[in-house]
């Protein structure tokens, strides 16, 4: 299995805008749009915190009742034509995904999975915007989310081809970009990924609304924009969580020159993060959930850009 690897996305293809938003903004491993920006900076800029028990004067959980939105699922074939993953796999990981969003009772169903037996999509490398354009392209249903599982993911980071694990497109005005693409069976980044396609950042996000401070008193308007997620640094990087799922407040690689030092926030304060959230950095095995405010967030998302999905 393909050890996870997440590469900040600096910059996009300039695809057609029949296919793509041209409006994409720095993110990890998502393109962004100003749509979800946008959204945010609004919500933020009215005080209109919290949120996400009402909508029109519609609680969210009871709207989305009996809401199932469909998913096409394609499977990559290697270069002799057998498939790299099974239909199994990918229908296990939907049941998993439904028991993960019960309490908000929306709920996701496969409506055809579809073999990829052209090789050249096996590989994305999205250097080449003619690649992913294509396979959008020949392989995409309308009106449902589109389930890439491919061989490799590729970008071209300032002239290193590095491989990356998943590609998600979050919310956006267009009805043409609902995809995720998935270079693993890990069932933590097939989380991961839907947290990002329903509108979640990471719990360490600082680069768009400024680093949340582990009081948390700026919560609403600050990292992550959710305050049931305790303030956390880039975890993956200072490998702070061991594959026993504990996590060490200071930097453990000796090549480091701040080795030993303690991780702290801007203001001194020693971090405190989860170690079992879907939209940390922490090894698969120990994500097992959304926060309930990261729940009521995608529900919220659902709400105001993807009803028109079936």
């Amino acid at each position: 299995m393909r050890i996870r690897t997440y590469i900040t996305v600096f910059y996009f293809c300039l695809f057609s805008a029949t296919a793509f938003s041209q409006s994409l903004f720095t993110e990890f491993d998502v393109l962004a749009t100003e749509a979800l920006k946008s959204f945010d900076s609004y919500k933020i800029a009215s005080g209109n915190v919290p949120e996400f028990k009402e909508v029109n004067g519609v609680r969210v959980y009871d709207y989305l009742v009996g809401r199932q939105l469909e998913v096409t699922a394609y499977i990559a074939a290697d270069s002799v034509g057998e498939l790299l993953y099974s239909e199994e796999l990918v229908y296990a990981m939907l049941e998993a995904l439904n028991k993960t969003f019960e309490k908000t009772y929306l709920s996701f169903t496969i409506c055809n999975v579809v073999p990829i037996y052209d090789f050249s999509y096996a590989n994305i490398n999205t250097a080449d915007c003619s690649n992913l354009e294509f396979l959008l392209k020949d392989y995409y249903m309308p009106n449902t989310i589109n389930l890439y599982f491919l061989k490799s993911i590729q970008r071209d980071v300032e002239g290193d081809i590095k491989q990356v694990s998943n590609l998600v497109m979050q919310p956006d005005t267009l009805k043409d970009n609902d995809f995720i693409l998935l270079a693993d069976s890990d069932y933590h980044l097939f989380a991961h990924s839907f947290g990002h396609f329903l509108g979640l950042y990471h719990c360490h996000e600082s680069a768009l609304w400024g680093t949340e401070v582990v009081p948390r008193t700026a919560c609403f308007t600050s990292g992550d924009l959710i305050c049931d997620t305790p303030a956390e640094p880039f975890l993956e990087d200072y490998g702070l969580v061991s594959a026993d799922c504990e996590y060490s407040s200071m930097k453990l690689n000796k090549k480091d020159p701040n080795y030993k030092k303690m991780i702290k926030d801007e203001d001194g304060n020693i971090y405190v993060p989860s170690v079992t959230n879907f939209m940390s950095f922490v090894p698969g095995e120990c994500a097992i959930l959304y926060s309930p405010e990261q729940l009521y967030r995608m529900a919220k998302v659902y709400y105001e850009f993807y009803t028109y999905l079936k």
